[in-house]
């Protein structure tokens, strides 16, 4: 069908890829269900993560048109299901140890669970998540990255700050605030008690976003 609102992008799955013609209007559940048999994804999983990789782009919105997500020709949409991708459901779980190894320019090697510790974090863009983090190297800069990195080796936008710029980080417990210049701090460092880890709420500038593909090691405070 000739058109000039017609691209072709490539859908992937974690084992499956088709090349196909959309529309600019053509909603992500539209797609799903067309293509779920060819991709082998489960199209009633409600936790569905649609990708898109170039721009770094996520959504969980099955009304997210082609156009929300801005592929164009040629473009790659990664379509991931709790059942073909466990990571694609603890990705968030796990983001700040996922941003800590790509930091120490390491592969995810398997650790004792004893190394993982959990934590509250809640953000003033309303979002909140328990998250796990590595006692020994995660920094609160890890928590803060513009983007979160997956194992895979693609990177989406954090579900936490949503690209604004965090300002501040306070420890709920102490009162205790770091600013930008000290995000550097190793997170069991930024508790210094005996109590255990507590919450952490991070203060994000309401209008300023961070453009896409940048990273907090590449960003001027």
């Amino acid at each position: 069908m000739a058109s000039k609102n017609v691209i072709q992008i490539i859908v992937k799955s974690q084992s499956q890829s088709v090349w196909i013609d959309v529309y600019s209007e053509n909603i992500m559940d539209q797609i799903l269900h067309e293509y779920a048999e060819d991709l082998q994804v489960d199209s009633t999983d409600p936790h569905i993560l649609f990708i898109h990789k170039r721009a770094n782009k996520r959504t969980t919105d099955r009304y997210a048109t082609v156009n929300d997500l801005g592929l164009q020709n040629g473009d790659e949409l990664l379509i991931l299901d709790r059942g073909s991708s466990p990571d694609a459901t603890i990705v968030f779980h796990f983001m700040v140890v996922y941003n800590t190894l790509r930091r120490l320019k390491k592969n995810a090697p398997p650790r004792n669970k004893r190394d993982y510790h959990e934590m509250n974090v809640a953000v003033s863009t309303g979002k909140g998540h328990e998250i796990k983090f590595y006692l020994s190297d995660s920094t609160l800069r890890d928590i803060v990255d513009p983007f979160l990195w997956m194992p895979e080796g693609y990177e989406i936008t954090n579900c936490l700050t949503e690209g604004k710029r965090p300002v501040m980080i306070v420890n709920e417990r102490s009162g205790k605030c770091a600013m930008p210049s000290e995000f550097d701090m190793l997170i069991s460092d930024f508790f210094e008690d005996d109590k255990g880890i507590g919450k952490l709420y991070i203060i994000c500038e309401d209008e300023q976003e961070i453009p896409s593909g940048l990273h907090m090691d590449d960003f001027s405070w």
